[in-house]
């Protein structure tokens, strides 16, 4: 179950899997490459109880400029 501005929300795992308490994971999309980007990425790593974070996409706006794909 997951509590997001007063929302509950619950993920069902596949019958057999094993359930850890306390895993925790954060998910953030439509990151982008900019200071706000970092500093999102900084609390995430900052938070201890966070076990895995998710990017489901939109790491980087590159509009054809390779060294930011490189990035």
């Amino acid at each position: 179950m997951v509590v997001l501005r007063d929302q509950v929300y619950r993920f069902d795992v596949p019958a057999g899997a094993e359930l850890v308490e306390g895993y925790t994971f954060a998910v953030v999309g439509d990151l982008g490459q900019t200071a706000n980007s970092a500093s999102t990425v900084d609390h995430m790593l900052a938070a201890a109880n966070v076990s895995m974070v998710v990017h489901p996409g939109d790491l980087s706006y590159a509009n054809c400029v390779q060294p930011r794909w490189d990035s």
